[in-house]
């Protein structure tokens, strides 16, 4: 009897038990028990962050997911897709008559022959100038500069027209290619040294010693050197061991090379970097052995001092800039570069590392410019894709070089 009463008694007990839970699922009792331990409170803590962990676990999934990775993709090929045919319309206007009309309707009476068109709003002139220079570039073949060189002749006169303007962009390709580029920079520079937009430390040193021997002294901080007149009127550059506590480094450019990927402590980037702000700026690299500073130092004073020299080619400390800031941007390296072989930096050459010519003959060969009588009857070819793509770092003018 006993145990069949307790059975009982447990079994409405459990009822009871259930009933109640029920109700307090359905209706929320007017009062709660909390449980204010400390352990208990941490516990609670950790199961929100448990909780809140769960759900960004579950998104990150979400946007995992092969179908979300897929729509992404989507939309940026729709991105693309849009862009394409956004350039593909402009040069559809530009074939098209009734659309100039309908361009002329939002704009002022100021067109340019060919459909295109400028008003005095800032705003606007910049954009109808970047889709001119769109339109140059796929329908006529424009470079980049060449397109942006019509595109500014355009926006300053206003009214720019051209009877034909696949010869316009024609001319304008050639005016803006890199050989010729240079040579405008070597013309400017020849008799008096260009000055730049932005003040740089070594124009005044280069404005005294790029043209004569009168004063052939380099003696600022670091930069200590000095050249003399030698045989064709060249200028021949040295420097000494005590002006670098001591320090020996030969003055070729492959001497230099190797000094720099001897330097474990820093990158090509870094050297070029501190190279360009010394030019720059003035200021003097930090943190290197005097045998890096050296080597730097005759980097510097060879580019921008003696290269440039009205005796060899002005214009070339210009072109090394370009050399160093190439490197900067890890688009080459100093062996590419300034190698005496077949270095981008032509005047670096030298028939002693087998190049084909002297650095200058090899100018002279490039640019097809006109012969002396130690020259060679027929120029062997020594251009190259990367020659260009350095020329190609070079502005259009001194004035417009940072």
């Amino acid at each position: 009897m006993y145990k069949h009463a307790e059975k009982s008694n447990e079994k409405k007990n459990q009822l009871l038990a259930n009933t109640f839970s029920q109700k307090q699922n359905s209706v929320k009792s007017p009062f709660e028990l909390v449980d204010n331990r400390p352990e208990a409170i941490q516990m609670q803590k950790f199961q929100e962050i448990a909780n809140n962990h769960s759900q960004k676990n579950s998104l990150q999934l979400m946007n995992n997911r092969p179908e979300a990775v897929a729509q992404r993709k989507m939309q940026n090929m729709m991105k693309k897709s849009s862009q394409v045919s956004q350039l593909k319309d402009i040069q559809h206007k530009i074939n098209e008559k009734t659309s100039v009309k309908t361009i002329q309707k939002h704009t002022s009476n100021e067109v340019i022959q060919r459909k295109l068109v400028f008003t005095d709003d800032k705003s606007e002139e910049t954009s109808l100038s970047s889709i001119f220079q769109a339109v140059l570039q796929v329908k006529y073949g424009a470079t980049e500069r060449a397109a942006a060189y019509l595109a500014n002749q355009a926006k300053s006169s206003k009214t720019y027209t051209f009877a034909n303007w696949q010869t316009a962009v024609n001319d304008a390709n050639d005016h803006m290619s890199p050989t010729k580029r240079f040579l405008r920079s070597r013309t400017r520079n020849a008799k008096k040294k260009s000055k730049p937009r932005t003040q740089r430390f070594l124009y005044d040193l280069q404005s005294k010693k790029n043209y004569g021997f009168d004063d052939p002294d380099i003696d600022i901080g670091r930069l200590k050197g000095s050249f003399r007149q030698g045989w064709g009127g060249q200028p021949f550059w040295s420097s000494k061991q005590e002006d670098y506590d001591g320090a020996v480094v030969k003055s070729d450019y492959d001497s230099l090379i190797m000094e720099v990927r001897n330097d474990k402590k820093h990158s090509e980037q870094t050297i070029a970097e501190d190279i360009l702000a010394w030019i720059d700026d003035g200021t003097e690299p930090k943190g290197y052995s005097d045998r890096m500073l050296r080597t730097m130092s005759t980097f510097v004073q060879l580019t921008q001092i003696i290269e440039p020299h009205k005796k060899r080619f002005p214009g070339t400390d210009k072109w090394a800039r370009a050399s160093f800031t190439r490197i900067l941007n890890g688009e080459s390296s100093f062996k590419i570069e300034f190698n005496r072989k077949k270095g981008n930096f032509i005047p670096a050459r030298a028939k002693t590392a087998g190049s084909a010519y002297g650095g200058q003959q090899s100018m002279r060969a490039f640019f097809e410019l006109e012969k002396k009588k130690s020259d060679p009857e027929d120029w062997e070819d020594i251009g190259s894709k990367g020659i260009q793509e350095t020329l190609d770092e070079l502005s259009d003018s001194s004035d417009e070089e940072n």
